[in-house]
């Protein structure tokens, strides 16, 4: 939209970008510049990404073009990026668009910006689900909006109390990506409730019953989803809309997070996101992500791993059922990563990055903590932005870290990002 002020300054940004990254490559800048001035590329595509979501809108590779950037990835970046930019679209995904419009007039009207996220998270879920996910959703969407105006309208004879007692509700409703049964009870309940408003029979009594129903859907719909398979973990407050929800999943589907298990070493569905992330754990994942092999047996699960990880070089006198703190987890996954490639020994090392954390003298120059805070991996902690090396990470922020690693160096078919030397020019340009 040419009236959109905002989103045309994010495309200027970006273009302006790219520019200085085809610049850098003319002068003979080495690659870990190129790949470090590429992650302030991704901040302004990230804000573009996020400005474009109501308009239903989406940068991709057109045709075949991807099998063809495959086949030139140990090219330079700057013979690349001509061809790139050139054979760059935007696509309309005509439901996906559907829906980011209803969201964006919900979001205009007062609701959490939160439903976007259950909107945008649908990518995450297998081709078989997703069709249909989004359709509910539009379907969704499409009778809470309805809603809303029936309210509006008749806001002068129900009262302010009552309306925004009615927002409320829909805003639970709205929140959730509903699968199989729970989506059509949802459905039959709003639209129940916009035809009492609309004739004015609105019950206010049975506002508290709606809203319950709605609540208990809702525990529900996290065993719908996932006994569907459109999910892969159950526990409470795990849905479309939760923070960590794309990275556990998309961790899953990588195969490093796998939840917990029964005696009998059957899935049970739980994540544990407010849980400690144990050592023997943090170091399972980062085996699995890098693919260093465990070796030898044990009675205990992760004995393979601690033998396999000495075999590599990795050795830690810790004990393994203690919590992961902050920096050890940093420390860790880096000996890892090193262990698995030498080429990963040429990332540079930027120690500088450090001081960007309020509490950087708790680190004393740790350049393995300053690697993955310069590619941000792990960030600031909470409201203070400290490093926080001490602190112990719970399984959600756990798999955060995991991801941004498959993201930065593309380490999985899940990854959208492929080489090393191309993922992050990659990922500026797919969603």
């Amino acid at each position: 939209p040419e009236d959109d002020y905002k989103i045309l300054f994010a495309v200027e940004k970006f273009a302006g970008v790219v520019d200085d990254l085809v610049d850098l490559y003319a002068n003979g800048a080495e690659r870990y510049e190129i790949l470090r001035f590429i992650e302030t590329a991704t901040v302004k595509r990230d804000q573009l990404r996020k400005w474009l979501l109501p308009y239903g809108l989406r940068a991709e590779i057109s045709g075949d073009f991807e099998d063809y950037l495959n086949s030139l990835v140990e090219e330079k970046i700057a013979q690349l990026l001509p061809e790139l930019f050139k054979r760059v679209e935007v696509l309309v995904d005509a439901a996906m668009q559907e829906a980011a419009i209803k969201v964006a007039e919900l979001v205009e009207q007062g609701f959490n910006d939160s439903i976007a996220l259950a909107v945008e998270n649908i990518t995450i879920v297998s081709e078989t689900h997703r069709d249909e996910l989004i359709a509910a959703k539009n379907e969704n969407l499409a009778a809470i909006n309805a809603l809303r105006l029936a309210v509006e309208e008749a806001k002068a004879e129900i009262g302010t109390f009552v309306a925004n007692r009615i927002d409320e509700i829909m805003q639970v409703a709205a929140e959730y990506t509903w699968c199989g049964n729970e989506h059509e009870r949802i459905q039959t309940d709003i639209n129940s409730l916009g035809l009492a408003v609309e004739s004015s029979e609105l019950d206010v009594s049975e506002l508290d019953n709606i809203e319950a129903q709605i609540h208990a859907a809702a525990v529900r719909n996290i065993d719908e989803c996932y006994n569907e398979g459109v999910t892969h973990f159950r526990e409470p407050n795990y849905h479309f809309g939760t923070w960590y929800f794309q990275y556990a999943e998309r961790s899953f589907n990588s195969g490093y997070i796998e939840g917990y298990s029964d005696a009998d070493g059957q899935r049970t569905g739980e994540f544990g996101a407010g849980n400690n992330t144990l050592r023997a754990e943090a170091l399972a994942m980062a085996m699995r992500m890098y693919s260093v092999s465990v070796s030898g047996d044990g009675d205990v699960w992760y004995l393979p791993y601690i033998e396999g990880a000495s075999n590599a070089g990795v050795n830690r006198d810790w004990d393994w059922t203690q919590p992961i703190s902050r920096l050890e987890a940093a420390e860790l996954f880096v000996d890892v990563m090193f262990a698995s490639s030498e080429s990963y020994a040429s990332l540079p090392v930027n120690d500088t990055a450090l001081v960007n954390f309020p509490d950087y003298n708790l680190l004393a120059g740790n350049l393995k903590a300053a690697l993955f805070a310069d590619l941000g991996i792990i960030s600031g902690s909470g409201v203070t932005g400290n490093f926080d090396p001490y602190k112990y990470l719970p399984r959600s922020e756990f798999a955060t870290v995991v991801d941004r690693q498959d993201s930065t160096f593309g380490l999985s078919e899940e990854s959208t990002e492929g080489d090393v030397t191309l993922n992050t020019v990659l990922n500026l340009l797919l969603s």
